[in-house]
């Protein structure tokens, strides 16, 4: 996990590096930055999990780094310093996602407690993104590998369930060669002007999309196989 840190105050700066055992809290570099314009370099250049920054600086405050931040679609969070203990700026920081805010000057206990809550909640986060790409892409496999097995079979049909079994099987697919499906076959001609317009691609997942929608009520297109034969589809 990596971190940058930006306030003005160099003394503060200081303090925050040398009263922190950074290594002990998942942190693996820790970048700092003493305006606001240094800070967004880094931001740029660098993948950084949380960024702590004071939040009045006399070359841009922290609030207009976090609403950069946040317009730049930058994934990182955000724990604010501020000199005010009834900080004024709480329903912006609120409405901007602020994870933290600690009252300056800081406890170095309170600081640590704070990184080390937020590695955590980071950590959690990670987690989550990552188990739903995982679940996004068996999703999109299966799909794939479902419409594949379609189109073979309606390019080379098979009439033994054995060989049925052991395809569905190898592809791990939950159909059953025992089950009865109807097939609906359509065709359309004098596509290719409407094709040359749109993509292939793209009329491909229209065709698709739209078939799924139309007859089997779902978005799922895993069972609409598209094959092109001259000028039919």
């Amino acid at each position: 996990m990596n971190i940058l840190l930006v306030d003005d105050d160099i003394p503060t700066m200081d303090l925050i590096l040398s009263s922190i055992d950074w290594p002990a809290l998942g942190i693996e570099k820790v970048h700092t930055a003493y305006s606001v314009q240094p800070a967004k370099a880094i931001l740029r250049d660098e993948s950084i999990d949380l960024v702590i920054s004071d939040i009045e600086m006399p070359k841009g405050s922290g609030l207009e780094l976090l609403q950069w931040i946040r317009e730049q679609g930058i994934p990182t969070e955000f724990v604010l310093l501020t000199c005010h203990e009834k900080f004024e700026y709480a329903a912006t920081a609120i409405k901007m996602e602020v994870m933290e805010y600690i009252i300056k000057p800081f406890d170095p206990e309170i600081m640590k407690l704070t990184i080390r809550r937020c590695a955590e909640k980071i950590a959690r986060k990670k987690e989550e993104q990552a188990r739903l790409e995982i679940g996004d892409w068996h999703v999109r496999n299966h799909a794939r590998d479902e419409n594949a097995f379609w189109l073979s079979l309606l390019n080379l049909p098979v009439s033994d369930p054995q060989t049925l079994r052991a395809d569905l099987a190898a592809r791990g697919l939950p159909i059953s060669p025992d089950a009865a499906y109807c097939l609906i076959v359509t065709r359309i001609t004098d596509y290719a002007t409407k094709m040359e317009e749109m993509g292939n691609k793209l009329f491909v997942f229209f065709l698709k999309s739209l078939y799924a929608e139309e007859i089997f009520h779902q978005a799922d297109s895993a069972r609409t196989v598209i094959r092109f034969e001259d000028t039919d589809v």
